[in-house]
């Protein structure tokens, strides 16, 4: 195992830029899973505001209005008698955001109420241009429009109250997601253990390649080749080794990201389709290889390797998808994506993200999975036909 020991052993060299790499991957990954917590779909979701309330009707309606406020906002309830009440202080408050809104309940409200002369009677102060404030207005009216629709119809006044508020609640329950058309590729959800899969792509790509190329490199190198052929074992064997020590290290490398990736998402909903995006995460270590023995037949010089790493995988990592997401590209410029191995990486984890094991298994995964595949051929044989013409100009 001659050639397996050297190829591992040169590894050591290489350290360093595994370690940068991975260190790139692990903090920012880290950062991309927070952000993505707080998704796009938040922004539609309901705003929980600081709400002043002075009740100078003290009635059962009015607690009950309170008490509906105070399940969705953070109410700080004022006892302050009529005469206590200072419009100008409280609206001070607001203007200088102490509080985000506040809410008048006059006296005899309850009997206003119910006579139907109730709108307009409570009084509302709110920032200038508040769209929060405004639909905390249009809640308190749907909730009062509620109470005087049961009572008309002969609820007593506890069963119209506690009607109304298990009908708001059940109305204030929003699920939200985004879709732009009908297609999976366009559907924006919450955190997914999908987003540190994808920008798991960029770093592990560029390991596999930087690693790998000048491992090989190493080894095409003159004195490392003499060594290599006077240990009398045969070219197959010694290409067997070195295949052998390639997968290997491909194998454990890709590992250290599967399971950092793992790590992060082990608390996202689809944590339970760890063994697809697995399966994803390896295919795109051929990828990787495929990409590396193209990159050593051009060149065994390290600088020149790091550099072509670069063009070549931050180039398709930009354009697949993997830092920026592809709804937010021009569709000409992910029609151009559609051309690189990356996209269909990035393409498979949205696509195991948004099925369930029962149907993830379709011929769009396995179509994803076997283009990555042909591109890592198509490097690798365009790697050796560079060699083989490398060699016919050499003599």
């Amino acid at each position: 195992m001659t050639v397996f020991k050297a190829t591992l052993l040169s590894l050591r060299s290489f350290s360093q830029t595994i370690i940068i790499y991975f260190l790139v991957f692990a903090i920012f990954a880290v950062v991309r899973a927070k952000v993505s917590s707080n998704s796009s779909a938040d922004i539609y979701k309901d705003t929980s505001l600081d709400v002043a309330v002075v009740d100078l009707d003290k009635s059962d309606i009015s607690e009950a209005l309170i008490s509906y406020l105070d399940s969705s906002q953070k109410i700080t309830k004022l006892n302050l008698t009529s005469e206590e009440l200072d419009y100008q202080a409280i609206n001070d408050n607001v203007r200088f955001e102490i509080y985000d809104y506040a809410i008048v309940i006059p006296k005899d409200f309850k009997n206003l109420l119910l006579s139907g002369d109730y709108e307009d009677s409570i009084q509302y102060l709110a920032s200038a241009n508040s769209a929060s404030g405004y639909l905390i207005s249009q809640k308190i009216n749907t909730f009062l429009s509620d109470i005087k629709t049961y009572l008309d119809c002969g609820y007593s006044e506890e069963d119209a109250i506690n009607i109304s508020l298990e009908q708001v609640e059940k109305t204030d329950i929003v699920e939200t997601k985004i879709y732009s058309n009908n297609d999976y590729k366009s559907t924006t959800n919450s955190a997914s253990i999908s987003s540190s899969f994808i920008f798991s792509a960029y770093s592990c790509l560029m390991i596999l390649t930087v690693c790998i190329a000048s491992v090989l490199g190493f080894l095409k190198d003159k004195d490392s080749k003499d060594r290599i052929n006077i240990s009398g074992k045969s070219f197959a064997s010694r290409n067997k080794e070195l295949i052998l020590a390639v997968l290997l290290i491909g194998f454990v490398l890709t590992t250290c990201f599967f399971i950092y990736s793992a790590i992060l998402g082990r608390n996202q909903p689809d944590f339970h389709m760890l063994f697809f995006y697995g399966i994803n995460e390896f295919f795109l270590m051929f990828l990787g290889i495929g990409i590396a023995y193209f990159i050593c037949s051009i060149t065994s010089n390290t600088n020149l390797i790091n550099m072509l790493s670069n063009m070549i995988v931050l180039s398709m990592s930009f354009l697949c998808g993997v830092f920026v997401p592809s709804e937010f590209m021009s569709a000409t410029v992910v029609k151009f994506s559609q051309l690189l191995p990356v996209y269909w990486f990035v393409d498979c984890c949205k696509y195991i993200e948004h099925h369930s094991v029962s149907n993830v298994f379709s011929s769009h995964f396995i179509e994803c999975l076997l283009i990555q595949l042909v591109y890592a051929i198509i490097f690798f044989v365009a790697g050796i036909i560079i060699n083989k013409k490398r060699e016919q100009y050499a003599y």
